[in-house]
């Protein structure tokens, strides 16, 4: 046993450390800290980071939410065959009446009304969707682009394969994630449409395709989602569970089980919280309109809260809507669950929903925020952070520290809270009198690969980096993706003298929620970040005094090609005839080295920004999206042209490369390789890009100059 002084010292010593520890907690800067400009980048910047909040206690007796339950899916009592008339079906087989959106919002019946059937037989799955819409668009490049089916089904243990059907053609896209290849996949998914408007995909997946020995018991993964992409409206994606990315996250699957016995009861009800803000909150709940008159009954725990009864709507459906009582105070309605009165209160069939983290958290507390010059460490300035949600439901907020007043072409210097850590960043120069350098690139993502390209991008000392889109492939979901790319983005794009690289980004189609055709509401995290440079729109002007200008634009991911945005491009060129330097950043190629050159957007741009650029040329246009590397011809009038315009990118700072096409007309240079751009300015109006791969390897380097 130790003695009284050897206790003391082991106290003693214990406490010291303690003490470290805690100043090594207090000496660290956010993670994922970064900064950027909204406007001046001479004299102003802003500096963001996130942070979690506080959650409520739920309310006594509710727990949180309950895992979904495994679907039972029966043998069915009769063959059938994959034809797409779905009459030969048995009656025994599972049904999902209604597939909703991801936070189980059921449209109008007029708009889209999707179910979902699910059976086995000896020899496979059996997978029918029933769809009716209103409109059909197919897609530009996949099916998924347009309207169409997508089905998901993989073993319990991992790896899957993916159809993308489309709705509106004879489109199939079968993409084989096995994690076992060595079965050939041969799979006829069938699509009927049948006279009064509905649409019937009907597949058989052979068990022995998939590797597997079909008994009761055998467990698997199953996804379906249908996308709606109507005219003039966000594109909706209805799924079976409620989340998306089955493509890359085990998570987002349903668990199935083959049994001899009944099915799970069918899926018959639907339950919406159409926004945390409003007081009194209200579910909504959608059910087939045969269930109309029917009793639904909300539980928190296993206790009855509330009873409603579903009414007949002119949708088609059945629907009602349920105030929530207000919670004790502190607390939270944190799960709840609503079953048809008819189910025992331990049924494990219900509609489920989690209310939005928003809803149920704290905000923390803004921080306090010291910045000086580095020069006059003595004398800083004191300021504090503002502090807002990153998204509706993430749970997760946003610091913001807003500075002006800042010195052109100088280091400044800053803390956090009672942090003793410093960081620092260099303001851009008032005037070009020297070369500035700075990088470019796009679709990041959080792959390992990227903390080496963004050493490569930090090694030139680069005054900023641009980004065309595509930086976590958070899709406006996965919120948690964005704290993996800037804990990245904040430990490596930092140059050699020690200073965070601000970055200016234009949004991307994994920024947004549905891709394409959104709104800013499909996109809550991109915008809760970067809403200072984009306030109103997706697209935006940075100037950097009368030597460059950068304009970002919006591939029709939250604002049309067409229309306004096009207007405000030629009178933004108009305006800024004088500025040395003009350089034009979107996401989706124009001029695509991997994708389909007749793609909807980027025929959109050819017909619509253009013939705008080329009445007002610029130094060059920077395009991403195909995770390649590519420089164009000179090119005007869809020509190969000596006074054209140069089109240079197509994205790949780390997501993953994909095969080129080198044989079309206009490319000079395409390379499938991971890249990141070093791009010089000079005070004349001439400059050079420098593409690099990930070990610093050149890819391609050329001059260019003002036209």
């Amino acid at each position: 046993m130790p003695t009284p002084h050897l206790r003391s010292s082991l106290v003693a010593a214990c406490a010291a450390i303690s003490l470290l520890l805690a100043g090594a907690a207090r000496a660290a800067t956010p993670d994922t800290l970064f900064v950027t400009w909204d406007h001046d980048p001479a004299r102003s910047a802003t500096i963001q980071w996130l942070a979690h909040g506080t959650p409520l206690a739920p309310m006594p007796g509710t727990g949180t939410a309950t895992a979904r339950p495994v679907t039972e899916i029966p043998r069915l009592e009769a063959p059938i065959v994959a034809d797409g008339d779905l009459s030969d079906w048995p009656a025994n087989a599972f049904q999902a009446d209604l597939l909703a959106t991801l936070d189980g919002q059921v449209p109008p019946a007029s708009d889209l009304h999707a179910k979902l059937r699910l059976g086995w037989t000896p020899e496979a799955l059996a997978i029918a969707v029933t769809i009716r819409d209103d409109h059909l668009i197919p897609g530009d490049e996949a099916p998924w682009d347009g309207d169409s089916v997508e089905l998901f089904v993989g073993p319990a243990a991992g790896g899957h394969v993916q159809l993308s059907i489309s709705r509106a053609d004879d489109a199939v896209l079968i993409l084989d994630q096995r994690r076992d290849r060595s079965t050939k996949l041969n799979l006829s998914p069938a699509r009927k449409v049948h006279a009064d408007g509905r649409l019937h995909v009907e597949l058989l997946l052979p068990f022995a395709e998939l590797g597997l020995l079909p008994e009761p018991g055998l467990s698997l993964r199953v996804q379906a989602l249908v996308y709606d992409s109507d005219p003039g409206r966000a594109r909706g994606i209805y799924a079976w569970y409620p989340k998306i990315g089955a493509w890359e996250d085990p998570s987002a699957f349903a668990t199935v089980r083959l049994t001899e016995g009944p099915a799970s009861p069918a899926e018959t009800l639907r339950v919406h919280l159409p926004s945390h803000t409003e007081a009194p909150p209200a579910l909504q709940l959608a059910a087939p309109r045969e269930r109309a008159g029917d009793e639904a009954r909300i539980y928190a725990g296993g206790e009855v809260i509330g009873r409603i009864t579903l009414r007949a709507a002119a949708d088609d459906h059945a629907r009602a809507r349920f105030e929530l009582p207000p919670p004790l105070p502190g607390h939270q309605w944190a799960s709840l669950a609503v079953r048809w009165a008819e189910a025992p209160a331990d049924s494990p069939t219900a509609a489920t929903l989690t209310l939005p983290k928003a809803a149920r958290v704290i905000p923390p507390a803004p921080l306090p925020f010291a910045w000086w010059p580095h020069d006059e460490p003595d004398a800083p300035r004191i300021t504090t952070s503002t502090v807002h949600a990153f998204g509706p439901d993430s749970g997760d907020f946003v610091h913001r520290v807003r500075l002006t007043g800042l010195s052109p072409d100088t280091r400044h210097r800053f803390r956090v809270g009672d942090s003793a850590a410093t960081e620092s960043f260099l303001t851009a120069p008032a005037r070009l009198d020297q070369p500035l350098v700075f990088a470019e690139g796009g679709d990041i993502g959080t792959a390992p690969v990227v903390a080496r390209l963004h050493r490569q991008a930090a090694s030139w000392s680069p005054r900023f980096a641009v980004i065309g889109g595509d930086l976590a492939y958070a899709d406006g979901v996965h919120h948690d993706r964005w704290w993996v790319y800037l804990r990245t983005w904040h430990a490596h794009m930092r140059t050699p003298e020690g200073d965070l690289v601000p970055k200016l980004v234009c949004i991307g189609n994994h920024e947004v929620r549905g891709h394409y055709d959104g709104t800013r509401a499909e996109a809550p995290f991109f915008y809760a970040l970067f809403d200072g440079l984009y306030p109103k729109t997706g697209y935006a002007t940075l100037d950097f005094g009368d030597y460059l200008s950068l304009f970002f634009l919006d591939t029709s991911h939250t604002t049309p090609v067409a229309g306004a945005q096009t207007d405000w491009l030629r009178t933004a060129l108009a305006e800024r005839r004088h500025v040395t330097h003009r350089l034009l950043v979107w996401h989706v190629p124009a001029w695509p080295s991997h994708r389909s050159f007749d793609g909807r957007v980027s025929r959109e741009i050819r017909e619509h920004w253009l013939p705008v650029v080329e009445a007002d040329p610029v130094s060059i246009i920077f395009e991403h999206h195909d995770h390649t590397y590519k420089r164009t011809r000179r090119l005007r009038d869809g020509q190969v042209s000596p006074d054209g315009l140069l089109f240079v990118g197509d994205g790949n700072w780390g997501r993953g490369s994909r095969p080129v096409h080198p044989e079309r007309f206009y490319l000079e240079v395409a390379e499938s390789r991971l890249n990141v751009l070093r791009v010089t300015l000079r005070p004349d109006g001439t400059g050079d890009v420098l593409a690099v791969d990930e070990n610093g390897a050149q890819i391609d380097a050329f001059p260019f100059a003002r036209p």
